[in-house]
């Protein structure tokens, strides 16, 4: 099972939005690429969880979304 992780203003990006999603995950990775059609706008940013970006912009919330 997968998660997405959605937060709106995140510092030091140039999109409006960030969406963090699980890369492994078959159906997170369904989803981002159907929204990222729907972003004609380019306002989300997509990141993959595994990456060490993701890993400091999440900080201490980071170990807290792990699931098995």
């Amino acid at each position: 099972m997968g998660y997405l992780f959605m937060s709106a203003s995140v510092r030091n990006h140039p999109r409006k939005y960030l969406l963090i999603y699980d890369g492994n995950c078959r159906l997170c990775s369904i989803v981002k690429n159907k929204l990222s059609i729907k972003d004609s706008e380019e306002n989300t940013q997509f990141m993959p969880y595994e990456t060490k970006e993701a890993m400091q912009i999440l900080g201490k919330k980071y170990l807290s979304l792990i699931h098995i």
